[in-house]
């Protein structure tokens, strides 16, 4: 998702993938796709974990609960320079119910989790 494919001169981008090659780009993210690794995308948000807990203080709203709107704008606003892929592999990772919406305490415990090592 957000690539760009020529076709006879033509340039598309692709903006969306069924759920089947999502997860199979999940589940194959460290051989062919690694923008689609979750444990790649926590070693980037580590690099600015402070400003990604100001930026949780700062969208809660006293209930506990992120949209996904604010993810992006926290992402945006802690410089994480997430690809689109990147982008929507965090969100379904969070959003498991595709509601637009989900606990904060699940991105905080992403940043406190040990990322899986990574395998050759």
């Amino acid at each position: 998702v957000g690539s760009t494919l020529t076709v006879n001169s033509q340039i598309f981008e692709i903006v969306e993938a069924d759920e089947y090659t999502l997860r199979y780009m999940e589940s194959n993210s460290y051989r062919k796709f690694p923008q689609s690794s979750i444990d790649n995308i926590v070693k980037k948000m580590l690099r600015n974990k402070e400003a990604i807990g100001r930026a949780v203080i700062k969208f809660d709203r006293g209930n506990g609960v992120l949209t996904t709107t604010q993810l992006a704008e926290l992402c945006e606003e802690c410089g994480l320079g997430f690809s689109p892929q990147e982008f929507l592999t965090l969100k379904r990772k969070l959003d498991r119910k595709r509601k637009g919406k989900f606990l904060y305490s699940k991105l905080l415990k992403l940043l406190t989790d040990e990322p899986m090592p990574t395998a050759h």
